[in-house]
């Protein structure tokens, strides 16, 4: 019963972060940039993580 509960709970966790976004706050302070720019970079790239990291190291130069 146990592995059951484990693997629900395993599944509900894999489709609640599976794809998700950067968090503004996150990639602000993981790039040194502001919230705002971070906002901006989101709505200009969207949220592939991958395309967020070089936008943001872009921005800081």
């Amino acid at each position: 019963m146990a592995k059951d509960e484990d693997r629900q709970a395993a599944g509900l966790r894999g489709r609640t972060y599976a794809g998700q976004g950067y968090d503004a706050t996150y990639l602000a302070r993981k790039h040194g940039i502001t919230r705002q720019q971070a906002r901006d970079l989101i709505r200009k790239v969207g949220h592939d993580r991958d395309k967020l990291n070089e936008a943001a190291a872009s921005l800081k130069g």
